[in-house]
């Protein structure tokens, strides 16, 4: 693969170094990278196949570190933000949903979810959704590798809600990382 599309020395130099390796797993997160990064560039169909690349790669890591679930999820996640981008949301199946109920426990796909009702123009269901969130429990999010993201993601969907309370804890919680662009992991 060829990490010069994605417009970084750093993704090319550890592509580089991951090749050399020759580590299933390594390979796998570095295409997720490429992905990434050319979604992040506005190259939205390069992004779509690097990530279909990358769930290929994902299923040559061996046992424990292939992790279908993992696999998924980042698949997932990367599809529905290059559809978000592509206006093409309703083009994701019913299915896809799933996965908010089988993760119910990782908070990001419910907020995720929320807001590609809100792109749909479902605001009730979007509201449903996060309605639990409070602003005390914000706090009590896990600070785990999806965290950042993670509020990020809530910051656009409590804006976009006009919750000016929530907005505020998040805006307060993400202070200390006001000089990154966020991720999830």
């Amino acid at each position: 693969q060829d990490c010069r599309l994605c417009g970084s020395r750093e993704l090319v130099r550890i592509m580089r170094l991951v090749n050399e390796i020759g580590d299933p797993f390594e390979q796998w997160h570095c295409a997720m990278s490429q992905a990434a990064a050319a979604l992040f560039h506005g190259r939205l169909a390069e992004s779509e196949r690097l990530s279909r690349e990358a769930y290929v790669a994902a299923h040559r890591a061996p046992g424990q570190q292939r992790s279908e679930h993992n696999a998924g999820q980042c698949f997932l996640l990367q599809t529905i933000l290059v559809r978000r981008e592509q206006g093409r949301l309703d083009e994701l199946s019913d299915d896809a949903w799933v996965i908010v109920d089988e993760y119910a426990q990782v908070i990001g796909w419910r907020v995720l979810s929320a807001l590609v009702d809100l792109d749909l123009g479902r605001t009730r269901a979007a509201a449903a959704r996060v309605d639990h969130i409070g602003v005390r429990s914000l706090s009590m999010i896990p600070r785990d590798s999806i965290w950042v993201g993670t509020m990020f993601l809530l910051a656009e969907l409590f804006a976009r809600l006009h919750d000016r309370a929530r907005c505020q804890q998040v805006f307060d919680l993400l202070a200390p990382y006001a000089e990154i662009n966020a991720t999830i992991a």
